[in-house]
């Protein structure tokens, strides 16, 4: 998204964008607290730009991109209260920016990736979501044949349950 901001020139210090100092340091905050917590693991390092610049970049190191943009343009993330330490953190990735050569539209890949994950993991017909890999929505013989044990691994207490409309809820 900043890419697109960048291109679209409102990351400038006369942007319409009056917040995105706020918004830019609230997501350099949340993976650093979803790091704390062991939510935010690591990630495949993927090509940034074109192969020739020979830049990589790892997404879960999204902050240190956030931040090498911030820096970019002097933006100051300075709130959440905690946004300090997330940034020191973000820093420490050490990210460079998509090249000047990149793509403008889409410097970090993303329509090919999604277009990728789409083929690997879509419904056919290139769409996602659904219940194509939601078990109690399988047949028992899916199931079966999806386990690693070759067994359904809902029995038939679970099933009946189901059946019943009794499914746990997290209230």
């Amino acid at each position: 998204m900043l890419a697109r901001l960048d291109n679209e020139g409102v990351l400038k210090d006369d942007s319409q964008i009056k917040n995105r100092e706020l918004i830019m340091a609230l997501f350099t905050s949340i993976p650093h607290d979803m790091k704390d917590y062991g939510i935010l693991g690591d990630s495949l390092q993927e090509q940034l730009g074109p192969a020739a610049a020979k830049k990589k970049w790892y997404p879960h190191q999204f902050d240190g991109q956030i931040v090498a943009w911030a820096e970019k343009y002097g933006i100051d993330l300075v709130r959440p209260e905690n946004v300090a330490d997330a940034v020191e953190s973000a820093k420490s990735v050490n990210a460079s920016l998509p090249p000047s050569s990149a793509s403008k539209k889409d410097p970090y890949g993303w329509a090919k990736a999604l277009k990728s994950y789409k083929a690997r993991y879509g419904n056919g017909g290139g769409t996602i979501g659904g219940d194509k890999l939601d078990i109690t929505a399988m047949s028992s013989a899916d199931r079966k044949a999806a386990s690693y044990r070759k067994k359904d691994p809902l029995g038939a207490k679970e099933i009946k349950a189901l059946k019943e409309g009794l499914v746990l809820s997290f209230a």
